[in-house]
C-alpha cells in the first residue's frame, strides 16, 4: 500500500516528466524552425546563432520557469 509521500513524490516525478518533455519538444521545434528558415534565406550564421540564443532565453524566461523544489 502506497503512503501520502510515496504518491505525492510519483505524482511529482510525472509533472516533471511531463514539463520536461514539453520544454525539450519546444526547443527542438524553435531549432529546427530557425535552422531552415536561416537556410533556405541563407542568412548569416551570425544572427542564427543569435536567434537561436535569444529563442531559448526567452522561452525560458516567458513561460513558467522551474520552481526550486519545497
Amino acid at each position: 500500500m502506497a503512503t501520502d509521500s510515496a504518491l505525492f513524490s510519483r505524482e511529482r516525478l510525472r509533472e516533471i516528466g511531463i514539463r520536461l518533455l514539453v520544454d525539450i519538444m519546444a526547443i527542438v521545434v524553435w531549432i529546427t524552425t530557425v535552422t531552415v528558415v536561416f537556410r533556405l534565406a541563407e542568412l548569416s550564421i551570425t544572427a542564427y546563432y543569435v536567434t537561436i540564443f535569444l529563442g531559448v532565453v526567452v522561452y525560458s524566461v516567458v513561460f513558467d520557469p522551474w520552481s526550486v523544489r519545497p
